[in-house]
């Protein structure tokens, strides 16, 4: 199993305005009925300008799959308006 842990650095008071985005265009959805996904969460900081998203596969190939899904592009492309830095953590 694959954990990753990314923490999204937002512009300022734009997180929960990012998360509407992205729940609206049903992208977190699509990603947990992806096969191999565990769990894709978003979690937004109570007192800071950060999100953060825990991911976990089943596997690498998964979450290689994951990556050239149109889903996920279109998360990447969102991101560049509302995220300043992403810091990631994988366990493996």
């Amino acid at each position: 199993m694959i954990t990753m842990n990314l923490y999204y650095e937002m512009k300022s008071d734009t997180k929960h305005e990012f998360l509407k985005k992205i729940y609206a265009l049903g992208i977190p959805q699509a990603t947990q009925k992806e096969n191999g996904c565990i769990a894709y969460d978003f979690f937004a900081s109570a007192d800071k300008d950060t999100v953060l998203l825990i991911e976990k596969w089943e596997s690498s190939d998964f979450l290689s799959s994951h990556t050239q899904q149109e889903h996920f592009k279109k998360l990447i492309e969102i991101k560049n308006d509302y995220v300043v830095s992403t810091v990631c953590e994988k366990f493996e």
